[in-house]
């Protein structure tokens, strides 16, 4: 446990309440160096912004990423606070980013779904694009040409131990692949067949 010299609170001792400066835990709290920091630099705003100024803004990124790559715990820990200080922003950039790109979305939703039931293999917007013009815009079941309204599917079935990689995926229209369900492809092939001939 440590006092802070500015506020007086006994803290634990560690990065999570007293901030590192040259290797070394500060006697000022987290709280109480923020706020330092923060009327510290309203009052040299200028020479802050002379500093950035002299710098390119492809400098300033690299700094940052630089920056990022060499403190990864407090890269993390900085965006999650700010995550959650902001939770408006992440939203309305989610919904932007979602409308804008809904295949790349799709594609993250597909990953997430194949990492929980510990399927191996990943895809990207760019293999369902291939996989597409292999099927030369049709479905791969019943060969129908494909609409806006298409859906990605697992050859294998994730719950019978397909993979989530590009070698397991096909498009197919949506009646074909809610009919598949989880069924194994031969299975719902020979049935495909059945109701096509009956």
């Amino acid at each position: 446990m440590k006092i802070c010299y500015d506020c007086g609170r006994l803290l634990p001792e560690d990065i999570d309440h007293f901030p590192q400066i040259k290797g070394k835990i500060s006697g000022q709290c987290l709280d109480c160096r923020k706020k330092y920091m923060k009327d510290y630099y309203e009052k040299n705003k200028t020479k802050w912004q002379g500093y950035a100024a002299k710098r390119s803004p492809e400098e300033n990124r690299k700094r940052a990423r630089d920056w990022q790559r060499n403190n990864p715990e407090k890269a993390r820990r900085r965006q999650s606070n700010w995550r959650r200080a902001h939770p408006e922003v992440g939203t309305k950039r989610g919904r932007r980013l979602r409308a804008e790109n809904p295949e790349v979305y799709r594609c993250y939703v597909r990953n997430r779904r194949a990492l929980l039931k510990n399927a191996p293999g990943t895809h990207t917007a760019k293999d369902i694009v291939d996989q597409l013009d292999s099927q030369a815009g049709l479905c791969f079941y019943c060969g129908k040409e494909l609409d806006t309204c298409r859906h990605v599917d697992h050859f294998i079935p994730l719950s019978k131990g397909g993979s989530n990689g590009p070698e397991n995926i096909v498009i197919a229209c949506r009646s074909c692949n809610l009919r598949k369900n989880a069924k194994m492809p031969e299975v719902f092939i020979a049935e495909l067949r059945e109701s096509c001939s009956a």
